[in-house]
């Protein structure tokens, strides 16, 4: 007993030590938006609201148990510390999946370690935004672990409740239909039909959770005020500045590309990941050239495990007579042991399907769930493909030494010494990478300097820096990304029209006219309209810029063009007023003026100068 315990402790030990610094962590990105913004996470409305909203901010998804769980854990230390538990769960999850599937002890036990420390995972354990993931995760590899004795009831039932949970964590959990289906073709015939009644059940399950899906993101979407000013008391040109913060699941505005050639780069990231993990960062940028070498490379390495655990099938196990084989993988017979019968091994899929068909359904999320124009590629979004990776290595580890029984000995002494070599620096690299979760500033600039197209980052970082009075390190950090950006166009094509890239001009050029840069100002806010014609604020900002330098006539003419896209803009009509007021335009300034006044009753501004131009003279 003590001999099967021991490595499932040293496991959950393991995965402790490697992430034990993040419960000082606070939140961080997304976090702050998703619990300032979500209404049953902010105490707006009921807790039973999660199952009839959105994920709010992030509308386009449907995670109403991820919802509830941030809302029932009372304190951000308790939440880390919930995620270090789930992940110790799907780490001897993977071990005991991939032992169930047919790998030898020591490799399944290796394989889950290495998971518990790799350093490409430190992101969905350490982020609060990641704890959908890590629900996902564990649902999943335990609900199929349990589909793997089929000769079990009661582990049946329990693999359908954890499946059909799984879709309300984050919606990739809907594609565990596909592998729970698969994995009742790898059984005989008299188990398949066990397996596939729950399948079943597990379909109008995920029927349930579509249609209540649809019903949540057909309601409609909560919209949050921002607030702006109304204007400026002295009479100048009034300009909107309230900051607000760069989202990493932001969705593009516009913009598409081939699934394929997205596909692919999504895949060679993920592979990168896998094999080279460092350095990691908050926003990765896709370039053509190197992402494509790694998925050639990916490519041909997991073509390679998968052939390797394909090719040598598992040792036949001796036959059971008279009652369902409860080895799913063996080649016994399940009919008294005579060959030729239908409830004979003649059909079964091997092993090594269900952990290729996890990769491949769940290695894209983003490619399948997200908008097209999505841009970003989130490190936790690696964290549930991976487990595919871990047991399908662990599967070809297993059938190599299998077929090759002589290579053992100094062979496998050496492939042991490197094992616990690669164990210990990624122990060491994730350790880092949690402690650094801890100071959300510190995380910002390392992955600036890692990547400083990171344009999200930039933003956020920049925003951080003003509340802290450090106005001039925002303006240079803005400056320095619009150049790298320039310098070294992202991969996709809309990547620059992503909203967030207008925002990081935005700020630069509003921060640019405070400081006394002009030109620097007019260049960002000229950018940010060519690649957004459609951003109000930029309108405004502008407009208030020219008419501050005297630049009454260009204000004038950009105000009246704004004006044809926002007719019920108070701040582009009042500056317009302002502009046509300082050029002796007093009828037009007026007309303006009374405009305003028809959309702000309240408007101060327009209320003085309407007084002073109806005054007598």
């Amino acid at each position: 007993m003590w001999s099967n315990w021991f490595p499932r402790i040293f496991l959950a030990a393991l995965a402790w030590i490697a992430y034990y610094p993040v419960l000082d962590a606070g939140r961080v990105w997304d976090d702050h938006l998703l619990f300032a913004e979500n209404p049953v996470l902010s105490g707006q409305v009921h807790w039973r609201e999660a199952f009839q909203q959105p994920f709010f901010p992030f509308e386009i998804f449907y995670r109403p148990l991820t919802i509830l769980t941030l809302k029932t854990v009372p304190d951000d230390r308790s939440l880390h510390f919930l995620s270090i538990l789930l992940h110790m769960t799907v780490v001897l999850g993977v071990q005991r999946w991939a032992r169930s599937l047919g790998a030898q002890r020591f490799a399944a036990f290796a394989l889950a370690g290495l998971f518990a420390v790799h350093p490409a995972l430190s992101e969905a354990v350490s982020w609060i935004a990641g704890m959908g993931d890590l629900w996902t995760a564990t649902l999943g590899v335990w609900g199929l672990w349990c589909l793997a004795n089929p000769g079990n009831p009661v582990r049946l039932g329990a693999g359908f409740v954890l499946l059909g949970l799984a879709p309300f964590c984050k919606e990739t959990g809907i594609l565990f239909l596909p592998v729970a289906l698969l994995t009742s073709f790898t059984h005989s015939w008299e188990a398949r039909r066990r397996v596939i009644f729950f399948v079943v059940l597990f379909i109008v399950v995920g029927g349930g959770w579509h249609a209540l899906r649809n019903h949540a993101l057909g309601v409609p979407l909560h919209e949050i005020a921002m607030s702006v000013s109304a204007g400026a008391s002295d009479g100048s040109l009034a300009a909107n500045t309230a900051p607000v913060e760069a989202s990493q699941d932001t969705v593009a505005a516009s913009g598409s590309v081939s699934g394929l050639e997205r596909t692919s780069a999504l895949f060679g990231i993920y592979v990168r990941l896998a094999l080279s993990p460092w350095p990691l960062n908050l926003c990765h940028v896709i370039d053509r050239g190197a992402q494509l070498g790694w998925t050639l490379i990916g490519t041909i390495t997991l073509g390679g495990l998968a052939f390797a655990a394909f090719a040598a099938g598992p040792k036949p196990s001796p036959p059971t007579k008279g009652r369902v084989s409860t080895e799913p993988f063996s080649t016994a017979e399940t009919t008294g042991g005579r060959p030729g019968r239908k409830g004979s091994g003649r059909g079964r899929l091997p092993a090594a399907v269900i952990p290729v068909s996890w990769l491949l359904l769940l290695g894209v999320p983003a490619v399948l769930f997200l908008p097209p124009g999505t841009t970003l590629l989130a490190e936790r979004y690696v964290y549930v493909p991976m487990i595919g990776v871990a047991v399908l290595v662990a599967l070809a580890a297993s059938r190599i030494r299998e077929r090759f029984p002589t290579a053992r000995g100094r062979g496998s002494r050496s492939v042991s010494m490197v094992g616990i070599a690669v164990l210990v620096l990624f122990l060491g690299l994730t350790q880092r990478r949690a402690a650094v979760w801890a100071y959300e500033d510190i995380l910002y600039e390392e992955t600036m300097r890692r990547e400083p197209r990171a344009v999200p980052i930039a933003v956020n970082l920049g925003l951080s820096y003003r509340r802290m009075g450090r106005d001039a390190e925002a303006r240079f950090l803005y400056a320095e990304t619009i150049e790298a950006v320039e310098e070294g166009k992202p991969f996709f094509p809309y990547d620059l029209h992503d909203e967030t890239y207008p925002r990081l001009l935005f700020e630069h050029g509003t921060l640019s006219a405070q400081q006394g840069a002009p030109k620097d100002a007019e260049r960002s806010m000229r950018l940010l309209l060519e690649l957004d014609p459609k951003n109000e604020r930029g309108w405004i900002s502008l407009t208030a810029l020219l008419g501050s330098e005297g630049r009454y006539d260009e204000a004038s003419e950009l105000a009246r063009e704004a004006l044809t896209q926002f007719p019920r803009s108070v701040q582009l009509w009042l500056n317009l007023g302002l502009a046509q007021l300082r050029q002796g335009n007093l009828d037009e300034a007026k007309e303006a003026f009374s405009k305003v006044l028809r959309l702000d009753p309240d408007n101060q501004v327009a209320q003085q100068r309407l007084r002073a131009l109806s005054a007598p003279e």
